[in-house]
């Protein structure tokens, strides 16, 4: 019987068929379960490997002998020679191979462009040229067309020829054998357990799975269009989801639409690119409809990419760069050129066509609409039995397709027509806008045809730059003029590769420029806010607190001004710092963007130890070693050289460098100089106390602060002995800063300032002091010197008495009471020796003058700029021993477990500025001398036996009526040093 049978001797079958021959086989005990595994697995080798899968194949490999094949056969009711059919329906095989060569046929036919254009094939537009379309006449149901060997071109027979005429066979015989019923998709439940039952190992897949019917689980519908719907099925056999293009019954009545969705499957699946979506399958749902199956891809197509971008979506503007996007295209160029390598044009190339997956996958989709020529298989849709299209038909997305394509000249589409559709693609990516728009397709084509294209850099959105070469590359990439386009698809993906790899240094350029502007503007902006902060500090000490807003305003404005430039100053540097990263992120390596970034963080560290912050200088020093190219390698050594000078010449200099212990700065590790003058170099940076000895001068101490990488030199004038008025302390003049303290009250910005050289007392003036004086005059004027005793605000307290036996005015005892007593015994004199408080700034200057009348020296009241001086030296510390602070340090409001109470000055002997003053940060504050002529408040200094560590920072700032008396008031006397 298998002898008669030609068609069955030589034809492939599908392996559905050999699965009902094994199981009849098994059925009349031929063979086993187990043989008939083996033999299933067998034939799907023998089939990937050599395309034959003849029934022949059972006998052949000793699974049947010829007796038993030819009974199955018969049990089967497969053909015969004489034409007879079996019961399973199944058509005679010479029947069988006619139709497959004529459905064949169907897919070379150049006519299955005739119908396309009355679909929509996903969202692809169909118009005829605008000249063209009323003369076009309705399309007529095709012909059959009869079996022509002239229509299938073979380059030589192959394994993909073999392959290809095996599914066809199968595909045919499935469709004409019409088992199964109308399939409804599977629900959501059972598409997920089918996920869920594979796991992510092995799975077993039974036999009957091979059916489609059962080896696919339907699942979400992803699309759908004129030329079919896409889902989303689950395939138990290999054990993974899938994307399954459907041609659903009604539309297979259209043989056009069937052949072309037959074309597009064989088309794409032999284009075998990284960049060109795999087909997996091909065969006929139970449902009767044609599938075939592809890989899924996730996320989002290109076109939703710049729809998102468009719509300012800030994350698809991060993910998707420019350069990410050229990148993209240049792999589209590439697909797009191995398939014209192929004979492929895919004639419908747009944004919408390019998928990107979720781990970066790029993939070109929809070949529905591909020209293939000269390979395989031919089929060239201007043709169809060789009758020519009518003119004007046009296939494809007007917004995208070249001129030649819109005017129907479909002889004239070829690679150089999805060139220009590239260029299009790189025109959107431009300018998030497709290069034309219209009210229908009937005003794209003609704009199209016209070819008048608006340069990119015209049509980009505000913010979008265009660069020169890319607009000049798509302007080629679209010329009217074929001739004038792109050679190919190729050379545009390797221009645009080349500019990729140019834009490293040219993109390191733009942002180097940006960075430079950003950080001039940054200077700048420093430097105004620092005269309007001046401005502020000017104006402020014009107006009171309690004057009207009106007369505020003007100090607000200037306020508001000067927030406004910090907040700029502060983007303007963090613009500057972007600008000079991104340029780094293009170029490591690249100098000039490194040293933008070495002086930002410079500038940076200055500042920050200005300011004394000490988390700021070490990020910051951090960061200029980082970027550094060496400009800032002596300053960040820490190094600096010292000059010192004295008059007279010969002074022994020693050096002493403070170090902190138990959060004091401690004059430490001593240096000997030599005589004046001398020069030292690398000495480490930070501040020290150079101590002067002459043998015809007074000793004297000057604090340093030597500041990396730079030149100090001093020079001091030597006072004589003669000149220091018994407890004074010499203060040379010179340059320091006053304010810059965040945490003082009402702190202000740090300013340098020069002041001159001064003496000034050791202590405050004392009650023993001050009323020498006072008895003195009491004894001349009588009742008319109480008004300049130490006494409350209200006069109605008195701190001094007057003590009959002796007739003088005494400290009173109630200045040290209770628990203090333990320390200050009664009688023993200790009220004498604490700092005069309870007097107005008059009575101070008042005993200034009796003082200077009486001891020949130009005793005055101290300005508030030489007491910050004497208090800080001149490396700007908050505290007279340094930056930390502890209670015990000095004479304020929790020094004693019990209640605060004033103490003997030089009680506390921490409380010692680098020149040796004492007591500023706490006891009593000290007036000072006006701001300005005739003011009525007067700034008073220092810290107080009441107040908190607040009021002992050196650069508190406070002011009180001349008139007014505190318990926590009083004085000390400075005096001017000779020229």
């Amino acid at each position: 019987m298998l002898e008669q049978s030609e068609s069955l001797r030589s034809q492939p079958l599908d392996e559905s068929l050999h699965q009902k021959v094994g199981e009849a086989a098994h059925e009349l005990g031929f063979i086993s379960r187990h043989t008939l595994s083996e033999a299933m697995l067998a034939i799907g080798k023998i089939e990937a490997t050599t395309g034959e899968v003849g029934l022949r194949v059972w006998a052949r490999q000793g699974w049947l002998d010829e007796a038993q094949l030819a009974e199955v056969v018969s049990h089967l009711g497969l053909p015969v020679a004489d034409g007879s059919q079996g019961a399973s329906g199944i058509m005679k095989f010479d029947e069988l191979e006619e139709f497959v060569r004529a459905e064949t046929a169907f897919l070379q036919a150049d006519s299955q462009a005739r119908a396309a254009h009355a679909f929509v094939h996903g969202d692809t537009e169909v118009a005829r040229a605008p000249q063209q379309r009323a003369a076009q006449q309705p399309v007529e149901d095709p012909p059959t067309i009869p079996f022509n060997p002239d229509d299938m071109t073979f380059a030589e027979e192959s394994e993909a020829d073999s392959d290809f005429d095996s599914q066809m066979k199968t595909l045919v015989h499935s469709r004409m054998a019409g088992r199964g019923s109308a399939a409804d998709a599977t629900s959501d439940d059972e598409f997920d357990l089918a996920l869920a039952d594979t796991g992510q190992h092995q799975v077993e897949t039974p036999v009957d799975l091979l059916d489609p019917g059962d080896r696919f689980v339907l699942g979400d519908e992803l699309g759908r269009g004129g030329g079919g719907r896409v889902l989303r099925v689950f395939d138990r056999v290999l054990g993974r989801t899938v994307a399954m293009k459907t041609l659903p019954p009604e539309l297979q009545a259209d043989q056009t639409v069937l052949a072309r969705f037959i074309a597009e499957a064989q088309a794409t699946g032999q284009l075998e690119h990284p960049n060109i979506v795999p087909i997996y399958d091909f065969g006929v749902l139970p449902s009767g409809e044609f599938y075939y199956t592809m890989r899924e891809v996730g996320r989002h197509s290109l076109r939703e990419v710049l729809q998102g971008q468009k719509l300012q979506q800030e994350r698809d503007d991060e993910e998707y760069s420019l350069v990410k996007l050229l990148s993209i295209l240049g792999q589209v160029g590439q697909a797009v050129h191995y398939a014209h390598t192929r004979g492929v044009i895919h004639r419908d190339l747009k944004p919408d066509n390019i998928m990107l997956g979720e781990y970066g996958e790029v993939l070109v989709m929809d070949w529905g609409l591909a020209r293939v020529l000269d390979r395989e298989v031919r089929t060239d849709l201007s043709r169809r039995g060789g009758e020519k299209l009518d003119d004007g038909e046009t296939l494809g997305t007007p917004a995208y397709m070249p001129p030649e394509q819109a005017r129907g000249e479909h002889d004239e589409v070829d690679e150089q027509s999805d060139v220009y559709s590239l260029g299009a693609i790189l025109y959107e990516i431009l300018t998030l806008e497709p290069p034309f728009v219209g009210g229908d397709p009937h005003e794209i084509m003609t704009k199209v045809v016209d070819g008048q294209i608006v340069p990119p850099s015209k049509r980009a959105p505000a913010g979008r730059v265009v660069p020169d070469e890319l607009e000049r590359l798509c302007i080629e990439a679209m010329a009217l003029d074929k001739t004038e386009r792109l050679a190919s698809a190729k050379e545009l993906s390797e221009r645009l590769e080349e500019w990729l790899e140019g834009i490293q240094p040219r993109e390191a350029r733009r942002c180097i420029k940006r960075g430079d502007a950003a950080a001039e503007r940054y200077q700048d902006l420093l430097a105004e806010g620092e005269d309007y902060e001046q401005r502020v500090r000017e104006l402020s000490t014009q107006i009171d607190p309690f004057e009207s807003i009106t007369r505020k305003r003007a100090l607000w404005r200037l306020e508001d001004h000067r927030d406004e430039l910090r907040t700029e100053a502060v983007r303007a540097f963090g613009e500057a710092v972007n600008g000079y990263t991104q340029a780094l992120a293009h170029e490591p390596d690249n100098e000039r963007a490194r040293r933008g970034l070495a002086d930002l963080y410079y500038s940076r560290l200055e500042k920050a130890e200005a300011n004394r912050d000490e988390l700021d200088t070490i990020y910051f020093r951090t960061l200029v070693r980082q970027y550094d190219a060496g400009r800032y390698a002596s300053a960040l050594e820490a190094k600096a050289s010292l000059i010192v000078g004295a008059e007279p010449d010969g002074a022994q200099a020693t050096l002493f460098r403070y170090a902190e212990i138990d959060r004091r700065l401690m004059a430490s590790d001593e240096i000997e100089l030599g005589e004046t003058p001398v020069e030292v170099d690398e000495l480490a940076v930070g501040s020290y106390l150079l101590l002067l000895e002459h043998p015809e001068r007074a000793a004297c101490q000057v604090p340093l602060h030597l500041e990396r990488g730079r030149h100090e030199h001093v020079h001091v004038r030597l006072p004589r002995d003669e000149e220091i008025e018994e407890g004074f302390v010499y203060v040379p003049g010179g340059t320091c800063t006053v304010g810059g303290d965040p945490n003082s009250f009402d702190p202000r910005a740090a300013q340098s300032v020069h002041v001159d050289s001064f003496f000034c007392s050791r202590f405050p003036v004392t009650f023993r002091d001050y009323l020498e004086w006072f008895n003195e005059l009491y004894r001349k004027v009588g009742d008319a010197a109480l008004k300049h005793a130490p006494q409350t605000r209200d006069a109605d307290g008195m701190f001094v008495r007057f003590d009959e036996n002796r007739e003088l005015w005494v400290p009173d005892e109630i200045l040290i009471e209770g628990a203090a007593r333990k320390l200050y015994p009664i009688g023993k004199g200790h009220e004498y020796d604490l700092p005069v408080v309870g007097i107005r700034a008059a009575d101070a200057e008042a005993y200034c003058a009796w003082r200077a009348k009486r001891d020949g020296r130009p005793f005055r009241l101290p300005t508030r700029a030489e007491l910050e001086k004497a208090g800080r030296g001149v490396d700007a510390r908050f505290f007279p021993w340094g930056d930390r602070f502890d209670a015990t340090f000095c004479k304020m409001r929790f020094s004693r477990p019990e209640v605060s109470q004033l103490e003997p000055v030089g009680t506390f002997v921490d409380d010692t500025s680098p020149y040796g003053v004492r007591d500023l940060a706490g006891g009593a504050r000290d007036w000072c001398q006006p701001e300005n002529d005739g003011d009525e408040e007067r700034p008073v200094f220092g810290g107080a036996w009441l107040a908190d560590e607040q009021g002992s920072r050196m650069a508190s700032r406070l002011t009180i009526l001349a008139e007014g008396r505190t318990a926590g008031i009083g004085f000390r006397m400075v005096y001017s040093a000779d020229g």
